[in-house]
């Protein structure tokens, strides 16, 4: 009976294992696959190769194509440490898997930790437009209200690979278009309330986000010089 038990069981993980929403929130997945010690040596590797980058001797076109390469690079690979992190209207925490973290939170402390000189405690508290204005340029900023869901993907589609910021009514995430699928990354108040990595035009937030604004973080020179620089904004 109980080694039945244990098959059952067995078999269950297997089957959660199988949907990456619910593999981020098993006991294994921030104790030993994405540790908070893993992260602390990715963050220090993309530190260092930023201070590499800025030693090369590129020419600027050369350096602006491969900045916004590198810095797409660094943040996609900071993400899958904090799938799972639990989700709270009031959480802050800067270890992935944690604590918990708000949605406001978890994009400031990302970009913070990309190596942005942000305040990422008072931008976390702005309304996600004045967020995304206080940090891009505003000729990057696009708008697209009363639902206009499918002129949105369009729009990100065209406008390619890469990291957006993005704002809805009341929530805040990053859109990571890899130039296969686009995704909408967030800490998500929604079951199973952790940050999650879901496919864009299959997001219920966003269908019911009555208004939407984007900007292209990756792309944005503004952005990417004061990144490369470690200059504050």
């Amino acid at each position: 009976m109980s080694g039945s038990f244990f098959l059952i069981i067995i078999a269950f993980l297997f089957f959660l294992w199988q949907f990456p929403v619910y593999k981020t929130l098993m006991p294994g997945y921030h104790s030993i696959v994405y540790t908070p010690s893993k992260y602390n040596t990715l963050l220090i590797g993309n530190h260092l190769q930023v201070e590499k980058f800025n030693l090369s001797s590129l020419s600027v076109d050369a350096k602006n194509n491969k900045a916004e390469n590198l810095f797409i690079h660094h943040i996609s690979n900071m993400f899958p440490y904090w799938y799972g992190t639990r989700w709270n209207y009031n959480g802050t925490t800067q270890i992935p898997g944690k604590g918990s973290i708000a949605c406001g939170y978890f994009v400031t402390t990302v970009l913070q930790q990309s190596g942005l000189k942000i305040n990422r405690i008072e931008l976390a508290q702005f309304g996600s437009e004045q967020m995304i204005l206080s940090i891009c340029n505003k000729k990057n900023i696009n708008r697209f209200p009363n639902y206009s869901m499918m002129p949105f993907m369009k729009y990100i589609k065209n406008s390619g690979e890469g990291i957006y910021l993005l704002g809805l009514d009341n929530h805040t995430g990053f859109i990571w278009n890899d130039g296969e699928e686009i995704f909408f990354v967030h800490a998500s108040g929604r079951f199973p309330y952790c940050v999650k990595k879901e496919k864009a035009i299959e997001s219920i937030t966003l269908w019911k986000s009555k208004y939407k604004v984007i900007s292209k973080i990756s792309s944005d020179t503004l952005v990417l010089n004061k990144w490369l620089n470690a200059e504050v904004f």
